[in-house]
């Protein structure tokens, strides 16, 4: 169930995906589906809707949001982890006729979490369905699912919302926010990041941060002393990062004279001051070891050795 129910409800219409479910609502519903996206917001908000269209009753969208739908069961009933006991709900309670829709939907979260062992006792429900149930499953990744389980399932992917669409709409909602240039440059066409990034205030002063970085770091070899400023925001270095390359990547646009090919429309100035700092062939060699970085604390989330004085020493070698 979304908490926002109302801000995107036109966008998420508009997708692949939910063209998809709705000929299915039409055409004849499968017994399960896997919902794939990273963007959560935006799952959740799809799921709604499409269950909202497969019940068929007044103010559907409005109780499945609600979570007052007695045949909508949602899982896990709290927390980010799928159970065992989750499951083993599901499979003992799969078979009850429903009490006020035609079909009992089971909504499971966080698919992605689900263990092998779990992913294999619901395989039997996937295999003999019954007719009065639809299971979906939403996950941040198919991959993450058994081969047999995505098997037995319609799977249906939330691609990204295009950069123009979600932006008008954010412009709508939020004009004038002063957390409104980043949230557009950087919400990479997710729902939920768009949402992170407009609600919370230290993302505009960690965009400001990633300015005063790239800006000013060429006019010091004191290359702690910028790596301090980053892990100010120790758990948020991954945001920082993102925007260093954002900012990096729009200043080639600029020294091109293509400001149009800017992701930050709004920060022109800003991309505008690291050209004047940095020649564009530093910009250039610069832009991988941002990357690689992004890919270091991905994988290993070592923060303190991801933003080290080796990296920011290698930057300044190369200008």
């Amino acid at each position: 169930m979304t908490e926002i129910p109302d801000k995107y409800v036109e966008l998420v219409k508009s997708s692949a995906a939910y063209s998809r479910l709705t000929r299915d609502v039409r055409a004849g519903l499968s017994h399960a589906y896997l919902l794939v996206s990273p963007d959560r917001l935006g799952l959740d908000l799809l799921t709604d809707l499409f269950i909202a269209e497969a019940a068929g009753v007044p103010d559907a969208f409005r109780r499945v949001s609600a979570g007052t739908l007695t045949d909508v069961i949602t899982l896990p009933e709290s927390g980010e982890k799928i159970a065992v006991k989750d499951i083993d709900y599901l499979t003992e309670t799969a078979y009850v006729t429903p009490t006020e829709l035609p079909r009992k939907f089971y909504v499971v979260n966080y698919g992605e979490t689900m263990s092998e062992a779990s992913q294999n006792k619901l395989l039997k429900t996937l295999e003999e369905p019954p007719s009065v149930t639809v299971i979906l499953i939403k996950t941040s990744s198919a991959a993450a699912m058994l081969p047999t389980v995505r098997s037995r399932c319609r799977i249906v992917e939330l691609k990204p919302f295009p950069a123009a669409a979600l932006n008008a709409r954010l412009e709508e909602l939020y004009g004038g926010d002063k957390r409104l240039p980043v949230a557009r440059a950087a919400n990479r066409g997710m729902l939920g990041e768009a949402e992170r990034l407009i609600t919370g205030d230290k993302y505009a002063e960690m965009y400001d941060t990633a300015v005063d970085v790239l800006t000013n770091m060429h006019r010091s070899p004191d290359a702690a002393r910028f790596a301090a400023k980053i892990l100010k925001y120790k758990d948020n270095v991954a945001d920082i990062l993102e925007y260093i390359e954002l900012i990096l990547r729009d200043s080639c646009a600029a020294a091109a004279g293509k400001p149009q090919l800017m992701l930050n429309a709004a920060g022109v100035k800003d991309a505008r001051a690291v050209t004047a700092a940095y020649p564009p062939e530093a910009v250039i060699r610069i832009m991988p070891l941002i990357t690689r970085a992004r890919a270091r604390l991905k994988w290993n989330g070592n923060v303190t050795g991801v933003v080290d004085e080796e990296t920011w020493n290698a930057m300044l070698e190369m200008l």
